[in-house]
């Protein structure tokens, strides 16, 4: 094996062969990873075939600086010379016969130094050599070689769903018994660690029992109620702390700084959250949108903006309800479920009720004057009754 220097072009081999052909010309870079056969030639040509002190392999182009270079004798596995009964014995014939069967010996030999082994009979395993493997196929069953590819993919898949940092190990999580109802929390080294939500009061205080039931207090952020007047107390003492059954926040140790203290819960029930929206907004006064959903209720300011100052040609429609503009005339429709309207229409002068039948003919206008204030009333009785032309006032 040779090592380039970027200018040697000849390479010397000291072993016999009996044709150029059977020389095998291998270069590789400098770690063995890409390698390919020279061509005769083409890359290469050879001297001294046939002399049993070798020759020489004289390259196209000097073998690059650093790359590898190794000439091998490979032979073809086949018997060339015929010997027959009684004839003439040729010393010469004779072994150049057997040195071809000693070369192929030779390559059968060096071959097998090459292959992945057993160390001897009684080993268990393969010994690489401190060599790679490689074009490994996918496994089919749990005890198959695994390539890289495969691995780095498995090891993937698994590490983005893992805490993982740059800088330390992480050590795993105990068991279930020890982590349920725990906090993940990172230690005063950057390390994970699990954190009791009542000890840390990151959730809040945690309601354990009553003063009338009894408890033992064993964190900071465990809350006690005290039935009798609906509050909860916290100990501000030495832990633990015993309360038996029937006693009071008075009774064990009182309501003071380093005792009990009174708190006030960040949670409310179903009941204390409708209290207060019932007394923040008034149903009367909700007005819901006519878009998507009659669920989507808006604000009085975003009513006053998109509907009391809509200024549209397009008319506007909730219902049986119709709004209309067209220049400087205005209509409220109301559309009955037989048909009949109600309308209440201006104009730059004029203002009037009609009442339409469901052919769209008027049975009835009332004129409002534009130059009288007050509240209008009609009313249907016995005596006076509407039924076509217009009313004045």
């Amino acid at each position: 094996m040779y090592i380039g220097n970027g200018v040697t072009t000849e390479f010397d081999y000291t072993f016999r062969v009996f044709n150029d052909e059977h020389l095998v010309i291998t270069v590789t870079d400098g770690n063995g990873d890409n390698e390919r056969k020279l061509t005769l030639n083409t890359d290469y040509t050879v001297t001294g075939v046939n002399s049993n002190k070798g020759g020489r392999v004289i390259l196209k182009s000097a073998l690059v600086n650093g790359n590898k270079l190794l000439i091998a004798r490979d032979l073809p596995a086949k018997q060339n010379v015929s010997f027959r009964n009684q004839g003439r014995f040729y010393a010469e014939i004779h072994e150049n016969a057997f040195d071809y069967l000693t070369m192929l010996i030779q390559r059968v030999l060096g071959n097998l130094s090459l292959f992945l082994k057993r160390p001897s009979m009684l080993s268990n395993y393969f010994d690489a050599k401190n060599y790679r493997v490689s074009n490994i196929s996918q496994p089919k069953s749990d005890n198959d070689a695994v390539n890289f590819g495969l691995m780095k993919s498995a090891i993937k898949d698994k590490d983005i769903r893992s805490l993982r940092v740059n800088d330390i190990d992480m050590p795993p999580f105990p068991d279930i018994a020890i982590r349920k109802n725990k906090q993940m929390g990172l230690d005063a080294n950057g390390k994970p660690t699990l954190l009791d939500p009542s000890a840390t009061g990151a959730l809040g205080y945690v309601l354990v029992d009553s003063f009338e039931k009894g408890f033992e207090i064993t964190a900071r952020y465990q809350a006690l109620h005290y039935e009798k007047d609906g509050g909860y107390y916290r100990w501000d003492g030495q832990l633990p702390k015993p309360v038996s059954p029937n006693s009071t926040p008075d009774s064990t140790g009182g309501i003071n700084v380093g005792a009990w203290m009174r708190i006030v819960l960040d949670s409310y029930t179903k009941q204390e959250i409708n209290t207060a929206l019932n007394k923040k907004f008034d149903k009367n006064k909700v007005v819901q949108t006519t878009g998507n959903s009659t669920t989507d209720v808006i604000s009085q300011n975003a009513c006053t903006n998109s509907f009391a100052k809509k200024d549209s040609q397009e008319p506007f429609s909730a219902g049986r309800v119709n709004i209309n503009r067209n220049n400087n005339y205005a209509s409220l429709v109301l559309t009955k479920s037989d048909g009949q309207h109600l309308v209440l229409e201006t104009s730059p002068n004029d203002a009037y009720f009609v009442y339409r039948d469901a052919s769209g003919k008027n049975r009835g206008v009332i004129d409002i004057p534009s130059d009288k204030n007050g509240t209008l009333a009609i009313q249907e009785d016995n005596y006076t009754r509407v039924s076509h032309g217009h009313i004045k006032f």
